[in-house]
């Protein structure tokens, strides 16, 4: 199937996906259908059923099935964990270890997780707690790979690469470009901190005064992206509408055909 998403001829096609964040009121079924609707190929899993207690939704019997099909397809690459590896609780570890589990049991490779819970750069202790938190994560011999999203206080490129430089197998990278131009980096110096960890691109639009709008109605460079995209292909491009927190912005289906006109 030609994806309306992927239609430009004198350009690789973008292999992009949708963030479940942007579609949380949605079974893992109707999540996956709505992708096939508009030729998407990848889903990353966030919240379903308006829950984000992933591990219990997707091990049910109803949803197992369609797990093994989607993971062996490819389809599904990253489950998004909400752990912050600079400030850990129990609970918090127990629950990734959960859906790392989750993850080995269908072959999904990456499992996302943050630094810290505030907007301000972490502090030394804080760093060598994230080191510590994630060595631990280490020690349980996982197959899949921890990812760190530049969000919070690293939202800059250059953070999370000296994080990652802690580690002789450091986590992977999730680019959301959202936050390292709101951290004041330029795509290209982004970009090269990080182009040899990136396992996954976020992109949204946003205005002025930080409020998610529609694709194209706000601040990010969408045709500047494309070069980047372009030199990593095959890296999952994934649409991450909030709308699980902001009830308020317009459903997938309205906001994905705007997305495609974007490279148009």
């Amino acid at each position: 199937m030609t994806s309306p998403l992927n239609d430009k001829i004198s350009h690789p096609p973008i292999p992009w996906g949708i963030s479940t964040l942007g579609c949380p009121e949605l079974s893992l079924e109707e999540a996956a259908r709505l992708a096939d609707r508009f030729g998407i190929f990848f889903l990353e899993l966030r919240a379903l059923e308006n829950s984000l207690a992933l591990e219990s939704i997707l091990t049910r019997p109803e949803n197992s099935s369609l797990m093994a099909e989607l993971c062996a397809a490819g389809r599904i690459r990253m489950i998004d964990s909400t752990f912050w590896c600079c400030d850990p609780t129990e609970e918090s570890f127990d629950e990734l270890c959960a859906l790392a589990a989750m993850a080995d049991r269908y072959h999904v490779p990456f499992v996302r997780i943050f630094g810290t819970r505030s907007q301000t750069r972490p502090t030394e202790s804080q760093l060598v707690e994230g080191e510590r938190s994630i060595k631990h994560f280490l020690w349980q011999n996982f197959a899949c790979r921890l990812v760190l999203e530049t969000h919070d206080g690293f939202s800059a490129a250059a953070d999370c690469a000296a994080f990652a430089a802690r580690f002789q197998l450091p986590p992977a990278t999730l680019w959301d470009v959202h936050h390292t131009l709101h951290a004041g980096e330029s795509l290209e110096t982004s970009f090269q901190f990080l182009k040899a960890s990136i396992v996954s691109f976020h992109v949204k639009d946003w205005d002025e005064e930080g409020n998610a709008v529609l694709p194209g109605c706000g601040i990010l460079p969408w045709r500047e992206l494309r070069p980047y995209f372009e030199q990593l292909p095959g890296v999952p491009v994934i649409y991450e509408s909030e709308r699980l927190w902001e009830a308020d912005f317009p459903p997938l289906e309205e906001v994905l055909p705007q997305l495609a006109e974007q490279w148009n």
